[in-house]
């Protein structure tokens, strides 16, 4: 079976074009978004080639877009793009046209515009009637600008749109990226409208077979994968704190419990939800009761981009997040009375943990100075358990944290599972921690470069579910 490729006949001058079975699969795809994710060299930008050019053929007079992420990529694909509708018949002489022109005029009365993600406002104003976006995984703010912008250019046509990407060698740069958010994520949960289709390098039959034994033998096994197989494999970075699917799990586990929390309750979290957030699931019926406690975690800020988060944590599911910025210690300390005043009403008792360390101190300060229960944290005091292991207490709940999303926390007597909310914040955090060792081989855990406030908020009210009332006077400030 033959790889995608265009070949000229040295007598008669023809091009021709041959697929392999995944290509032609691409190729005849009717869903509104199609998706071609490979390996290196396995054929993407051609396979797009092709099936942009057959959409032109077929639906003939009127606006179709091509967009690369930088305008280096726009020389290199549009040369062999024009020899593809060569193919087709949609062009004449593929060497007359010249690049800088920013668009093709095919001989059916087509236009293909095609443009840098550069600058993503460059492809509005246009009604397409099929759009490709070329090595998406790349520039991920401005192309995912350009998918929305393909999304509402083609809605009037009921245009098509074309992906092609590679998957980055990173699953956790992966799980950030608008791809796996907006179109993986979507495309395993069943959407309708998506298909994605995947190819490894070896597709090709002209990549060689001992350089493919070669990478495979020398590259890390996730980089292999992603690079050349067109494969997402999590389970192979073994520094990541916590794994994607995990999450995924735990969301799906936080919103079938909301809907059952007492609607008092509930109404409450509907003032508080953000409202950047996923609707909240409509509620049912109150019948879960994790007790009168509900514990109020917050991080907070010390200086610069640094935010106030507190995390509300009721047994063991978090209501919400709530994110006051980069304020000061006294407003936070305002806010928190407030909120306490809140639960209160609701017939809670508020029980607040607060980051000592840094501006931490001066909110403690004063949640204890009005008469709150109050608790500190400092996350390099000892770990709850195991000292061997862990070199801090951070680390020990980043740790308990980890087995809470996968379901094997056996700290109590059953196994517990954590109910993740689905904030983007919180969950892009989350991904990005890694965990190492110290030279006493202690575990601990590596902070991102910007600080991970939600992230940390939502690991001190862990603190709550593991302290008993004796280790709950070690930390007690009174």
């Amino acid at each position: 079976m033959g790889y995608l490729l265009y070949e000229r006949d040295e007598k008669t001058g023809k091009l021709t074009v041959k697929l392999t079975e995944t290509q032609a699969r691409f190729v005849q795809c009717d869903k509104p978004i199609c998706v071609f994710i490979g390996g290196k060299q396995s054929g993407k930008t051609l396979s797009a080639s092709v099936k942009l050019a057959k959409l032109i053929a077929q639906r003939g007079e009127g606006t179709y877009l091509l967009v690369e992420p930088t305008f280096d990529l726009v020389r290199a694909v549009i040369p062999k793009f024009l020899e593809v509708l060569e193919v087709f018949g949609l062009i004449e002489d593929p060497r007359s046209h010249k690049i800088n022109a920013h668009e093709i005029h095919c001989t059916n009365g087509a236009i293909i515009y095609y443009r840098s993600a550069d600058n993503p406002d460059r492809v509005e104003s246009f009604t397409a009637k099929a759009a490709w976006l070329d090595e998406a995984q790349q520039d991920p703010e401005n192309t995912e600008r350009v998918f929305e912008i393909f999304e509402a250019r083609t809605a009037v046509e009921k245009g098509q749109i074309i992906l092609t990407a590679t998957i980055p060698p990173d699953p956790l740069a992966w799980q950030h990226h608008w791809l796996y958010r907006r179109i993986w994520s979507p495309w395993e949960a069943g959407d309708p409208d998506i298909q994605i289709f995947r190819a490894s390098s070896l597709e090709n039959p002209r990549f060689s077979r001992k350089k493919w034994e070669r990478l495979k033998r020398t590259l890390p096994p996730e980089v292999f994968a992603a690079e050349y197989e067109g494969k997402f494999v999590e389970s192979l970075i073994r520094d990541s704190l916590v794994l994607p699917s995990t999450v995924k799990t735990a969301q799906e586990r936080w919103r079938e419990l909301i809907p059952r929390v007492p609607r008092p309750l509930y109404d409450w979290l509907s003032e508080k939800w953000p409202g950047h957030a996923e609707p909240l699931p409509d509620h049912q019926h109150g019948e879960i009761d994790f007790g009168e406690i509900i514990d109020v975690a917050v991080d907070v800020a010390a200086y610069g981009g640094d935010r106030s988060v507190a995390t509300v944590r009721w047994g063991d599911l978090v209501l919400t997040q709530i994110d006051w910025g980069g304020q000061s210690t006294a407003e936070t300390a305002h806010q928190l009375l407030q909120l306490g005043g809140e639960l209160r009403e609701l017939g809670y008792h508020p029980r607040f943990w607060v980051d000592r360390p840094g501006m931490g101190q001066g909110v403690l300060d004063q949640l204890l100075a009005a008469g709150e229960e109050a608790n500190e944290y400092h996350p390099q005091h000892a770990p709850l358990s195991e000292p061997e292991r862990f070199r801090d207490l951070k680390g020990w709940l980043g740790w308990r944290l980890r087995l809470r999303l996968m379901g094997e926390d056996d700290w109590h007597e059953s196994p517990r599972e954590e109910a993740l909310p689905p904030l983007q914040p919180l969950v892009d955090q989350l991904l990005a921690w890694r965990f190492a060792y110290d030279n006493k081989q202690r575990l601990y855990i590596i902070d991102p470069p910007s600080s991970p406030d939600f992230a940390d908020s939502y690991l001190i009210s862990l603190l709550s579910v593991y302290m008993t009332s004796a280790a709950l006077v070690s930390f007690a400030r009174f």
